[in-house]
């Protein structure tokens, strides 16, 4: 029997626990609940936990079974947080003390972008071989010819350039600033390799969900070279997360300042791909991924669908099966004014065509409720407009819709 992959989340009343196991069959799917020990078992795979870190009401929990996943709800017989699925001892109740979580709580990664992304869309087809994009060969002459109306161009030309091509997935290429504003909404996240605005509660938040896991596990940030240079030397690699940065050049010096002998910071990873970059995940002791930019890496993660990435090693998860990390949630900071024309670097429009049509194995998305993205933050966060220095903003949490894919 194997082992699925699995991971969980929790607030003081329940605790929600996901198994990976693709196109499982309801009919076959077997699940027992005991107050200490929960039994899941489909056809080759099983999981067992026992004993639970506490004590659950069987009568009450329940589990639906998706495509992608089955989601398990355990409801807890005692108020508190467990901080892991099993427990040293069977003590009859959980003895966690209740204790509220704090007030202040963290970022949308897929928001989050030091980036300045000027040189990256000259790069980025430059940079591809033709394996990645058989175009790139023969348009080499093309590309030559966009770059020259780049370079020549005026800041309100570059702007609509860069903003046209990162949100169309780069098949628009508009040299209208006037035009590209009224047709597109800002998504701006950055100016000058810089975030245009100043919001330290924001901050707070998204290292608090960046970096929160289970004891024993800790969490994996992967970001383009330019945001990782972004990051001012003091504070990276960022602490207690594995740092994964993607470049294209040979023996890059990541040149951290913090040492990565300290046992709250795992070891910063080096990567030349997407692929080698994600092949990093398949480690027992990641409990979540975040993207954190740049504007390119965000599109090109957010077209992932689960059968299009690589299988993971037999030594942690099945190949046979499709249990593989793909992005199923984007946690987003969106500022409702001012509207910060001037920005350089943009979010793809994850609801845009770009992500639609032959794309549709990647899922639609749909906004969740606060409530599930506090439940899923693990912590309380500020719910509605927030103001801040002058900015408007909301925390927002999408999720993929995995039943829209197409078979």
């Amino acid at each position: 029997m194997t082992t699925p992959r699995h991971e969980f989340y929790e607030t003081d009343e329940k605790l929600t626990l996901s198994i990976f196991d693709r196109n499982a069959d309801p009919a076959q799917v077997s699940i027992q609940f005991e107050p200490r020990k929960f039994t899941y078992t489909h056809g080759d795979k099983s999981l067992v936990l026992e004993p639970l870190k506490g004590q659950i009401e069987v009568d009450k929990s329940d589990y639906t079974v998706g495509k992608v996943k089955i989601e398990i709800r355990f409801a807890k017989a005692a108020l508190g947080r467990w901080g892991a699925l099993v427990g040293d001892a069977p003590d009859p109740l959980a003895n966690t003390a209740y204790a509220p979580p704090p007030s202040e709580t963290r970022p949308a990664p897929r928001r989050k972008n030091w980036d300045a992304v000027t040189t990256e869309i000259l790069s980025t087809e430059k940079e591809k071989s033709t394996e990645e994009d058989p175009n790139v060969g023969g348009d080499s002459t093309l590309n030559s010819f966009f770059q020259k109306i780049f370079a020549d161009a005026d800041d309100d030309t570059k702007k609509a350039m860069m903003k046209s091509y990162q949100e169309s997935g780069g098949t628009t290429l508009s040299t209208n600033w006037d035009d590209v504003k009224k047709a597109t909404k800002s998504n701006g996240i950055g100016q000058a390799g810089k975030l245009p605005w100043r919001l330290p509660k924001e901050i707070k938040y998204f290292a608090q969900v960046t970096s929160n896991a289970p004891e024993g596990k800790h969490n994996a940030v992967i970001m383009g070279r330019n945001t990782w240079e972004s990051i001012p030397k003091k504070f990276r690699p960022l602490p207690g997360r594995l740092n994964i940065v993607i470049t294209s050049q040979v023996n890059y010096d990541a040149g951290t300042s913090v040492s990565e002998a300290n046992s709250e910071t795992p070891k910063t990873f080096i990567a030349n791909s997407l692929q080698s970059a994600l092949a990093r995940l398949n480690d027992a002791s990641i409990h979540r991924a975040f993207i954190i930019g740049g504007a390119y890496l965000y599109r090109e993660t957010l077209k992932l669908a689960p059968a299009t990435l690589i299988p993971p090693p037999a030594s942690h998860l099945d190949p046979a099966t499709d249990s593989t990390p793909y992005v199923d949630r984007i946690l987003l900071t969106r500022v409702v004014e001012p509207e910060f024309e001037d920005c350089d670097v943009f979010m793809p429009e994850f609801r845009g065509p770009e992500f639609k049509g032959s794309l549709e194995r990647a899922g639609t998305w749909v906004q969740a409720s606060h409530a599930e993205l506090r439940e899923w933050v693990g912590a309380d966060v500020a719910e509605g407009v927030q103001e801040e220095n002058g900015v408007k903003y909301e925390f927002q949490m999408w999720t993929r819709d995995a039943t829209e894919k197409a078979d």
